[in-house]
């Protein structure tokens, strides 16, 4: 009898593993160590559900409502019937423009940011509204004369984190 509920946690423990995504416990640290307990503080807010770990995910589970993930996410030269258009990671110095293409999972009634950068230095932050639960949502920014060199849009949560950053040049 003992033989048989060693397997069953295993079978248990192995199908927690495999189907909750990591960072989507629900509040309880998966694995053996967490069987019967109440989690601590710290274990809660560690069971948020990151875009890491939704991206890493495996089986069926749902991160909770709240987990908002970018789907997708490009810098393109312009954006046509909510769709991009000329996605790259270079453009020539003359652009006039580019723009931040993103389509959001369970970012409903929330607001995210396109945030860019040139040479590091914050340029323009704008706060695109999501309606749905998945949302596709774009912003642009005007390049001036001049402004060769790096840049990078960080697409960021409510709360200011990263949910995923895209880097590209220009005129190099």
């Amino acid at each position: 009898m003992a033989g048989r509920k060693a397997k069953l946690s295993i079978a248990v423990f192995a199908l927690v593993f495999l189907v909750i995504p990591a960072g989507c416990a629900r509040g309880r640290a998966a694995g053996p160590e967490a069987a019967g307990t109440e989690p601590s503080a710290a274990q809660e807010k560690a069971a948020v559900c990151t875009p890491a770990a939704t991206e890493a995910k495996q089986g069926t589970a749902v991160c909770p409502a709240g987990a908002i993930k970018v789907a997708e996410a490009v810098i393109c030269a312009d954006v046509q019937n909510r769709e991009p258009v000329g996605a790259a990671s270079s453009f020539p110095a003359d652009v006039k423009k580019v723009c931040c293409w993103s389509k959001i999972a369970n970012g409903q009634r929330q607001t995210i940011k396109h945030v860019y950068y040139y040479e590091n230095n914050e340029e323009a932050a704008v706060a695109l509204a999501i309606g749905s639960p998945l949302w596709r949502t774009h912003s642009s920014k005007t390049i001036r004369p001049g402004d060769t060199g790096q840049w990078r849009v960080d697409i960021v949560d409510a709360d200011g984190n990263v949910l995923k950053s895209l880097s590209f040049t220009v005129g190099l």
